[in-house]
């Protein structure tokens, strides 16, 4: 899907050969997806003034993934405590690819500045039921992340990635009745923030993927008519 901000990109990206935050645009000018891409763009011929664009989706020849996905559960149950269960999943992408159209060349993008997917992810799931009570807690671990401006990053001797983001959750909830359940939960409980990108000067200083908010505590009850 190519959105009205994409199609711009491109534009700039096949005029100058570089995204707007400097980084080489892999597409030139008189490619297939260049083409492709300006001819979703309507400008007045006199003042060059932009008057339409035609958002929508693109057909993408080929787009891979390699990655390595692995997961561990365990289950326990006790007669007075309550049952018990425990997973833990593991995921890494290795490499990304893809191609416009036919004709283009096969890009490796995994590692672009522009890639708004985590090259990795843990997931940490606790849980316990016991009666009509049940909780749950819940690890969920983000990987590096690249920075906004590599050429700034650059000149102040910057790392090119953002460190990881760890966030917990936890659920607790209680059946009252046989139609009425109620639950508490919580999400991101130690408040913590997404970690910053000091080449984003503006709020939230990062710019994509992740969330701005902090704790978020809700009530949910269900009732079965």
């Amino acid at each position: 899907m190519q959105s009205g901000t994409s199609i711009l990109e491109a534009e700039l990206g096949c005029a100058t050969g570089l995204y707007p935050n400097g980084t080489p645009f892999p597409f030139a000018a008189g490619s297939e997806f260049c083409d492709a891409s300006l001819s979703r763009i309507d400008r007045d011929p006199l003042t060059g003034a932009l008057t339409e664009i035609r958002s929508g989706p693109i057909n993408l020849a080929a787009q891979g993934i390699k990655g390595i996905d692995a997961t561990v559960r365990y289950r326990f149950d006790t007669d007075r405590l309550g049952d018990y269960s425990a997973s833990l999943a593991w995921s890494h992408v290795l490499e990304q690819t893809s191609r416009a159209t036919p004709a283009a060349t096969v890009l490796s993008y995994r590692d672009d500045n522009n890639n708004s997917d985590f090259r990795s992810r843990v997931r940490l799931n606790l849980g316990w039921s016991k009666d009509d009570w049940d909780a749950t807690v819940l690890m969920n671990r983000l990987g590096s992340f690249p920075i906004w401006q590599p050429t700034v990053g650059n000149a102040y001797g910057l790392d090119s990635r953002i460190g990881p983001q760890i966030l917990w959750n936890m659920s607790v909830g209680k059946q009252l009745t046989e139609d009425l359940r109620v639950r508490v939960n919580v999400n991101n409980i130690f408040d913590r923030i997404a970690p910053r990108d000091n080449t984003m000067n503006s709020y939230p200083y990062f710019f994509q993927s992740y969330s701005p908010l902090g704790r978020e505590v809700g009530v949910e009850v269900a009732y079965k008519f």
